[in-house]
């Protein structure tokens, strides 16, 4: 049971109460009525709001706030009856209201304060002789060495969730879980991965949409171009980083398919209260065969490769051994891919070297490309 509220309102009334039992005449009323309740409210308001008390002086003030109504009496006793005499047990009455006001506060501080360390800290208390702090979640005691700090620590700090502000809070809180110190050296440097920032804590609202499997809508969304779509609304699936970038790939009810969907070009969205029910997907076969992000129609790609764009693409790692053979010095690249233009580039960097095989297409895309880019020269 929370106490509080019975607590603030007992220690409201003791001004109040403990100034009712000096005895006053009736004439005198409406003067000891209004200086009761200022004096009460005023000590209230000084215990109980912390920007009140910033002086190193504030329990005088607030002595002075429960004083305030005997004060008064006292005043208006001198100026309308002759026959006043100031008593000791005025004083005493003063100084049991102010006690049992600090008892109030001490039962007040005493039902707050383990309810909002286990809110803001973390952690657990426990009252007996004193506070006792328990872990609410128990660790196993860790015994990393220096190199192992130095890894958990670089992960931490540069992995790809520090595109979203709450995320990157969230893993530098992990971070000081785990270590009491994060360890850094000046001998190791990592590119951060991010390319631009995320807006209204867009990732970890997605990430929630795509559990409840609740519908999103793009308010507003920016495309490579600048367009401004707004209005649109997607099942959201996957959150997927690649090329320094994060991306949401979601069904497109309006293009009937599965579409990707860039998140530092989410300006504004909203995830709706309509669920949807969830379609099969495949995250690796989606975007197998892709360079990027940009996911196409599948289709055979074959290219071959001479001289130092040979020894590039067979160790780069990123086809099997049944995509590629070598033929008289001349590597032979034979794979399933989608996304196009990315290939594209990607091939036409290699400049001489390399020469597109099928399909036809493609192949004609790329000279139109190579043309295009003499003409600047």
């Amino acid at each position: 049971m929370n106490w509080i509220p019975a607590i603030n309102v007992l220690r409201f009334m003791m001004p109040l109460l403990g100034l009712s039992i000096i005895r006053i005449r009736r004439q005198n009323r409406q003067v000891w009525l209004g200086a009761a309740f200022c004096g009460a409210l005023i000590a209230y308001l000084l215990v109980d709001f912390p920007a009140l008390r910033e002086s190193p002086f504030w329990i005088f003030l607030v002595a002075g706030a429960f004083a305030i109504p005997v004060i008064f009496r006292l005043l208006a006793h001198a100026l309308f009856d002759d026959h006043f005499k100031i008593r000791w047990h005025h004083f005493l009455i003063l100084a049991s209201v102010l006690v049992v006001n600090y008892v109030l506060l001490f039962l007040k501080t005493v039902s707050r304060t383990p309810g909002s360390l286990v809110s803001v800290l973390g952690v657990g208390i426990v009252t007996g002789s004193g506070y006792h702090v328990i872990d609410l979640n128990p660790l196993p005691q860790l015994n990393l060495t220096h190199t192992e700090k130095l890894i958990l620590t670089l992960a931490l700090q540069n992995i790809p969730l520090h595109v979203d502000s709450e995320l990157r809070q969230l893993a530098d809180g992990l971070l000081n879980k785990l270590l009491e110190q994060p360890v850094e050296s000046e001998s190791i440097s990592l590119e951060t991965p991010p390319a631009g920032r995320l807006k209204g804590n867009v990732f970890a609202r997605l990430q929630q949409a795509i559990e409840g499997h609740r519908l999103v809508t793009f308010l507003r969304y920016r495309k490579l171009d600048d367009e401004v779509v707004d209005g649109v609304t997607v099942e959201p699936y996957l959150l997927y980083f690649r090329e320094r970038a994060w991306y949401l790939v979601a069904w497109n009810p309006q293009r009937a398919g599965h579409r990707v969907y860039r998140l530092d070009r989410i300006d504004k969205l909203r995830v709706e209260k309509e669920t949807f029910a969830p379609r099969a997907f495949d995250a690796p076969e989606y975007f197998r065969g892709t360079l990027g992000a940009v996911v196409g129609e599948p289709q055979r790609l074959r290219v071959r490769f001479t001289g130092l764009a040979r020894e590039i693409v067979k160790k780069d790692g990123r086809f099997s051994p049944d995509d590629l053979h070598e033929e008289n010095g001349v590597l032979f690249l034979d794979t399933i891919i989608k996304g196009e233009i990315l290939w594209l580039r990607w091939i036409l960097g290699f400049g001489g070297e390399a020469e597109i095989l099928a399909p036809p297409a493609m192949r004609e895309t790329a000279i139109a490309m190579l043309q295009a880019g003499l003409q600047k020269y």
